[in-house]
C-alpha cells in the first residue's frame, strides 16, 4: 500500500482493515496511505467484533497477520508516516506486538 485509505470496515475475529496469513508467500508492505484502527478512531476506524457484536481487543483492528503461531497486529491507526512490512515471518515497523 502506498496511498489511499482503508477505513470503516468490520471483521469477525481478526483483521478489521487487513487480514493476511497462513501462506509461505504472505507479504504486506505499507509505505503510504492510512489504515484506521478502532483504538484510535472509534467513529470510523476498522474494528474487530465477535459473533455477538462485541469489540474484541488485540486482534488487529487495523491489520492482523498470522502464520502458524506467529502473529503481528496493529490496533491503532497506521497513518501516512507509519511504514509497516511483513514478509515470511519477518516484520518491521511499529507493530503492536
Amino acid at each position: 500500500m502506498n496511498g489511499g485509505t482503508i477505513t470503516s470496515n468490520s471483521a469477525r475475529e481478526q483483521g478489521g482493515g487487513i487480514w493476511a496469513g497462513e501462506s509461505n508467500r504472505t507479504s504486506v508492505i505499507k509505505t503510504g496511505g492510512t489504515i484506521t484502527g478502532y483504538s484510535s478512531d472509534q467513529n470510523n476506524g476498522n474494528v474487530v467484533r465477535d459473533v455477538s457484536g462485541n469489540i474484541i481487543a488485540r486482534n488487529g483492528h487495523a491489520i492482523f497477520i498470522r502464520r502458524g503461531r506467529i502473529q503481528h497486529r496493529k490496533e491503532t491507526t497506521a497513518g501516512l508516516g507509519v511504514n509497516l512490512s511483513y514478509n515470511n515471518e519477518s516484520a518491521t515497523g511499529s507493530w503492536d506486538n
